[in-house]
């Protein structure tokens, strides 16, 4: 594993360890986050959308009901703005 990919992936479980917190603040996190410098924001847009796509294609045998509204509803994103346009340009 490179050390992109490692850093990619020690993010994601570092986000998933605050998550599991009881009484993470999404409203919070979010006003942090935008006060954050603007290509940023579109970085981490960037990374949400990819997130999305991939619980989009995630397989029924990794999907239950406490995951459930999170595919439905990502389908329904992707669906929506299209497969293509998942992918935001880096300015």
């Amino acid at each position: 594993m490179d050390e992109r990919e490692e850093r990619a992936r020690e993010t994601a479980r570092n986000l998933a360890s605050a998550l599991n917190e009881m009484g993470f603040d999404v409203d919070i996190f979010a006003d942090e986050l935008l006060r954050q410098h603007r290509t940023l924001q579109q970085t981490a847009f960037g990374a949400f959308l990819a997130t999305v796509k991939a619980w989009a294609a995630l397989a029924p045998s990794r999907s239950d009901a406490r995951n459930e509204f999170t595919v439905v509803e990502s389908r329904k994103i992707v669906e929506c703005i299209g497969q293509y346009n998942l992918r935001v340009p880096f300015i």
